[in-house]
């Protein structure tokens, strides 16, 4: 009996006899998205993923010498060819990190001050996104953290300004 005979049935029944309670039918929600199993789903491919760098680079200061930097930070990127390859995370990671180091090691050669590649960041950025783009892998955003010293580096620079 459906719902609508349901409640047909106890309106006509009276308000002497007490009526059953009625129960809608228990319906399933359709599912949302690409559902395991589902043979009207559509198969998504991975083409992006997440990546992980940062290393340490060596820096000359004008003021302060030889310092050690480091950087890190993460990217995610477009490639469905990297994306299914099992050394596609190494692979981009080898690219960015690189192309970190040879935006920091272009600012070495113009004697900028390590203080000075934080304001640089922007530039870093789109030069890694250049390097990717090179490689067809479509960088969909990279963040670079902040550049630092290494802990024995600033201990060094914190050591000279004290004295």
């Amino acid at each position: 009996m459906g719902l609508f005979d349901q409640l047909k049935n106890s309106f006509s029944q009276g308000a002497s006899k007490q009526a059953a309670p009625v129960q809608a039918p228990v319906q399933k929600a359709a599912p949302v998205g690409n559902v395991k199993g589902d043979p009207q789903a559509k198969s998504e491919v991975k083409d992006s993923f997440r990546v992980k760098f940062g290393d340490e680079i060596p820096y000359y200061d004008s003021e302060v010498g030889s310092v050690n930097l480091m950087f890190n930070g993460f990217a995610e990127v477009k490639s469905e060819a990297w994306a299914k390859d099992p050394k596609g995370e190494d692979f981009v990671k080898m690219i960015i990190n690189s192309s970190i180091k040879n935006s920091i090691m272009k600012y070495n050669g113009e004697k900028v001050s390590y203080n000075d590649l934080t304001k640089r960041v922007i530039d870093i950025r789109k030069g890694c996104e250049q390097a990717l783009r090179d490689k067809n892998i479509e960088p969909k955003s990279i963040a670079l953290n902040t550049i630092t010293l290494t802990a024995e580096s600033k201990a060094k620079v914190d050591e000279m300004k004290k004295g």
